[in-house]
């Protein structure tokens, strides 16, 4: 089971940059392979993981006074995680304790910004979660230790409308945790196989001196570029990708911003990038009229996508699957076909409309999927859109239960599952 801090849920529901709030959680917890933190020290590392989890002892003083003020006795440590979804939160410094004769649990909050109404509702409704063998009685409490506020009162209405809230933030975590399970299907690439390095080796990069990377998330091709010693300037929706590209390239420089509505100047750019997110824009014609707008006259265009094939034989494994628990039966991936609606197949199509010549690079690369739970993780990832679809009777379990079988047998006879890499650079003049 995943696993957050209570503090990445407050920040979530008080709506502080509710991305950074999962993916600080995600990261710290769901991220083994340091993919995206190459360029972070050790250090940094070391206080992002420990975000939000104060010691008691950092807040004896405040602690104790208010302790003494109203005549806490009886104080234990305690170690419990909620359920939220399929995310544990630890509740730490969890205590139980006996205030003015009354058994509590009480969650110590002992950050320095006081615990706004909405945010101590929901967690209240987190610490009700912790069962009577763990805590000495059904009374439940969140102290706010700088403030001097207890909490331990909050109607339902409250509670459920908190706690419908942050009910996104496990839904956030589902769609980043699935969306890094595709990407760490890379890892199984051929040896020293750099992915962001030949997307970057099909673009000209001769005679080029500013650069905008749109849509630049964490800063895979940014820093790269910048290392080179181009100008470029990194873009994205999100603050905290933003934030994080920012911190794994210095020389850059960063926008929050929309692709449809670039800020940025016209005639300003020798090349624009735009790797693996335009199937993610509901208009990609005002994008693209965006980019030939902030293009110099002589400038490219490159973007990068996955084949319609990309990865085929987890598809077909999935369609056997099915086959074989169902009979006869045809999937109708709706979802998939809007995922894919700029893909290698059609994106010259779709760029002639605002490129006079579009060329495209082809790369086709074998995975050698030696865990097999690597590949089931991956189809599990696209539950959202494809459980929907199953035939009368077909469960999601029963499928992956199926498909846990095929997988094992494929890995046992060669010691692989085997599927292939299949991605596509674009350069539009």
């Amino acid at each position: 089971m995943k696993q957050a801090h209570w503090t990445h849920v407050v920040d979530y529901v008080d709506g502080r940059d509710r991305l950074r709030a999962v993916s600080a959680a995600w990261e710290s917890q769901v991220n083994p392979y340091g993919d995206d933190l190459r360029e972070v020290t050790a250090a940094e590392l070391a206080r992002r993981i420990a975000c939000g989890s104060a010691s008691i002892d950092e807040n004896a003083a405040p602690f104790t006074e208010w302790a003494d003020r109203h005549d806490v006795t009886d104080i234990r440590r305690v170690e419990f995680a909620a359920r939220w979804g399929s995310v544990a939160v630890t509740l730490d410094p969890l205590l139980t304790v006996s205030v003015a004769g009354r058994p509590m649990t009480v969650l110590l909050h002992t950050g320095k910004r006081e615990l706004s109404d909405r945010a101590a509702a929901a967690v209240l409704g987190l610490v009700r979660q912790v069962p009577a063998q763990a805590s000495t009685g059904s009374g439940a409490g969140v102290l706010d230790v700088r403030a001097g506020r207890l909490v331990t009162e909050a109607s339902e209405e409250e509670i459920d409308a908190a706690v419908g809230q942050a009910r996104g933030f496990e839904s956030a975590w589902r769609r980043l945790d699935a969306l890094w399970t595709r990407l760490n299907l890379n890892t199984y690439l051929p040896a020293g196989t750099d992915m962001a390095a030949w997307q970057l080796s099909q673009v000209p990069l001769e005679s080029v001196r500013d650069v905008l990377d749109v849509g630049c998330g964490p800063g895979r091709h940014t820093a790269p570029l910048a290392e080179r010693g181009v100008r470029v300037t990194g873009l994205d929706p999100s603050l905290g990708a933003v934030r994080r590209a920012a911190q794994l390239s210095r020389r850059g420089g960063f926008l929050v911003g929309d692709l449809a509505n670039l800020p940025i100047r016209s005639d300003s750019n020798d090349l624009v990038i735009a790797m693996h997110m335009l199937y993610n824009l509901p208009d990609l014609d005002q994008a693209l009229r965006e980019v030939r707008r902030v293009l110099r006259p002589a400038g490219v265009f490159a973007a990068a996508t996955s084949s319609e094939h990309h990865l085929r034989e987890v598809d077909e494994l999935f369609d056997a699957t099915v086959r074989s628990l169902s009979g006869d039966w045809v999937y109708d991936d709706a979802r998939g076909r809007r995922l894919l609606r700029f893909s290698a197949e059609n994106g010259a199509a779709l760029l002639h409309r605002h490129f006079e010549n579009v060329e495209r690079g082809d790369i086709e690369l074998p995975l050698r999927i030696t865990e097999g739970e690597a590949a089931l993780r991956y189809l599990d990832s696209m539950r959202e859109w494809r459980e929907a679809n199953l035939p009368r009777g077909v469960t999601w379990s029963g499928v992956m239960e199926q498909a846990r079988r095929r997988v094992r047998n494929s890995v046992a006879e060669s010691g692989f599952f085997a599927a292939t890499l299949r991605e596509s650079v674009f350069l539009c003049r």
